[in-house]
């Protein structure tokens, strides 16, 4: 998806180096494991070639560039310019900001990574292993987990004529054969299992938690400063006037814009209304069929259907030590999940839940997860 950045990176990002990890969170191949740490990068007019230098001399980085599919897709990587000046990010998230513009990905290979087009990395199968021995006896069959795993990421899991995805138990391991996009929903979800089971421990949480929790708790605040905006005004200058009110860095996907007939440089009459950020953010975009989602360290404005669609995962433990409110056994709370509107739309078309032991593994919108995060925690 073409995306246009609106604003710099705010100032109220997480500027730390990213803290240790629990040792049961998963752990990247040395090659690719400095993609986790915090980041600055100011390229004004950078080539690709240039980019890449500065990421293997100064990041660490030892990036390869697949020329062919890139020049394939009819983009010269010689004529490719970078214009970004972010800070306080992973260098993961600010690599996937870089490229999306050029319809470019990052392809996150054990020997190293690779910048290649979106089409070959979207079609790239890895094989990739998920320790299931810190879930002890909480992994019943070995079908059970295969459930769990294809009911999180059934929307992008991948099957062709000449490949085939793969998914199995063996040697106290899942093992999939999947693209990446499957295996970054699996890396999410097991390392949401491995704190909630393997140690009882809230682990530290990464760079990418710590900027996007603080997003969330910038929207759910009035801003420190009032949102001034015109009688009618540019898209673009709206959402760049919301991110230096509210201290939130924006990112808006072109693609979603167009989805919905509305261009980056229409103008717009706002009428925010509501207290916090997030409602006033609703109230600008509800009218033009526009949603915001939380993803890659940014605020991404897309279209309602892509921000609304039930494609994030969280993991609910009835046995918190922190006590929950919602009562019942998982298998019960998992009903009165389903039978409440307040949750979200469930079966075809909406989210689902799944019951892991003593957890409840729920895939949902972000809105419906924060709601039921607040019904069900004390």
């Amino acid at each position: 998806m073409v995306r246009f950045r609106s604003v710099l990176l705010m100032a109220a990002l997480v500027t730390a180096a990213l803290g240790s990890l629990a040792a049961l969170r998963a752990a990247d191949p040395p090659a690719l494991s400095v993609l986790d740490s915090a980041a600055s990068i100011q390229w004004r007019d950078k080539t690709l070639e240039d980019a890449v230098t500065d990421l293997r001399e100064k990041h660490k980085l030892d990036v390869s560039v697949d020329r062919t599919s890139i020049e394939n897709e009819g983009l010269v990587t010689t004529n490719i310019k970078f214009n970004l000046e972010l800070r306080g990010m992973s260098l993961r998230n600010i690599l996937w900001l870089a490229l999306d513009g050029y319809h470019l990905e990052l392809l996150e290979k054990e020997d190293g990574p690779q910048i290649t087009s979106r089409p070959v990395a979207e079609d790239a199968f890895m094989l990739k292993e998920y320790d299931l021995k810190p879930l002890g006896a909480h992994v019943k069959s070995d079908q059970a987990v295969i459930d769990l795993a294809r009911g999180c990421v059934e929307a992008h899991w991948k099957d062709t004529d000449q490949y085939g995805g793969e998914i199995e138990v063996a040697d106290g391991k899942l093992k999939v054969r999947q693209i990446p996009r499957v295996h970054a929903k699996l890396d999410q979800l097991f390392s949401q299992l491995y704190q909630e089971l393997g140690t009882g421990k809230k682990p530290a949480l990464t760079l990418t938690e710590k900027n996007e929790k603080l997003i969330a708790d910038n929207l759910a605040k009035p801003g420190a400063k009032k949102l001034k905006v015109a009688d009618e005004l540019p898209f673009k200058d709206l959402m760049t006037e919301f991110a230096n009110a509210y201290s939130v860095f924006v990112w808006v996907d072109g693609e979603g814009l167009s989805d919905v007939g509305v261009g980056y440089t229409q103008n717009v009459k706002p009428q925010p209304e509501g207290k916090t950020a997030g409602e006033i953010l609703e109230s600008l975009l509800a009218p033009h069929d526009l949603g915001a989602v939380i993803t890659h360290e940014t605020l991404l404005i897309t279209s309602k259907a892509k921000a609304n669609y039930p494609d994030h995962v969280r993991v609910f433990n009835t046995r918190a030590k922190g006590g929950v409110k919602m009562k019942g056994t998982p298998d019960e709370i998992v009903r009165k999940l389903q039978e409440s509107e307040e949750f979200g739309l469930w079966g075809d078309g909406g989210g689902g839940a799944t019951v892991f032991g003593p957890l409840v593994v729920v895939r949902q919108t972000q809105p419906v997860l924060n709601r039921i995060g607040k019904a069900f925690y004390k």
